[in-house]
């Protein structure tokens, strides 16, 4: 697994969790029981599958979502990586569980990426971050919860994190979904979609959690084959590559 494997790896796999989550953004999952089956949405739909969160919607949780790249520069610290991804954030969402998750989900990247580090060690790397914040409480409630959550995945287990429609819900949600399942990611991103919240936003954040930690070998070729604007994603990971690392 290299750097560029992970950068890529990272962009594709938000674009696949997103789709695979839009279909049922909405839902209750009782309703997506009812009409995907017991197991709820299991596949891509749609060829292509649609992303749709980061195009031309702007989700409460918005701030979050984007701060993934701001951890793939090898030049910066990790604590600078938290402070640009939080600044970046207050332009857009100024409570401070928005900012400070921005800056959370940026901080694990990096440790991810950059570091080599795994993904609970990562989430303990940036929980110390964030709680030298005031007014952490919330992203530290959220990521403890999701360190310390039952492997068991239902979509009720799920819900006791949130919907998903803010930061730290959202973040949580994502990360409980990748340590539940660290070596399968189809299984990961199914549990991220399939609950009562905001799927697309929520399994996005699973996916770029994956693909950082793996690399894009680990993502299913076949979903990453049938993801809506797949080669600009992947051009732009390595256009980041290049930028971050001179070659």
């Amino acid at each position: 697994m290299s750097y560029r494997s992970q950068v890529r790896g990272c962009l594709i796999g938000g674009a696949i969790g997103d789709a695979l989550g839009n279909p049922v953004e909405f839902p209750s999952s009782h309703r997506i029981r009812e009409r995907f089956g017991l197991y709820g949405v299991t596949d891509l739909l749609g060829e292509p599958a649609l992303i749709t969160d980061g195009r031309d919607r702007r989700p409460s949780c918005g701030a979050v979502m984007r701060s993934a790249p701001f951890g793939f520069d090898p030049r910066w610290t990790i604590e600078r990586v938290f402070d640009v991804a939080v600044a970046c954030a207050v332009q857009t969402h100024g409570h401070p569980s928005g900012y400070l998750a921005a800056g959370a989900f940026a901080a694990i990247t990096y440790a991810l990426v950059v570091d080599g580090r795994d993904l609970p060690e990562a989430v303990e790397v940036a929980l110390d971050l964030v709680g030298r914040r005031p007014a952490h409480g919330e992203v530290t409630a959220a990521l403890t919860a999701a360190l310390a959550l039952d492997r068991a995945v239902t979509p009720e287990r799920v819900e006791t994190l949130g919907g998903g429609w803010v930061a730290e819900e959202a973040l949580a949600i994502g990360v409980y979904a990748a340590l539940a399942h660290p070596d399968d990611v189809r299984r990961a991103l199914r549990a991220a979609v399939n609950h009562s919240g905001d799927s697309d936003s929520t399994a996005a954040i699973a996916g770029h959690l994956l693909g950082a930690w793996h690399g894009e070998e680990a993502l299913p070729a076949d979903w990453v084959a049938r993801v809506e604007r797949r080669d600009a994603i992947l051009a732009m990971g390595d256009a980041l590559v290049r930028e971050f690392s001179g070659g």
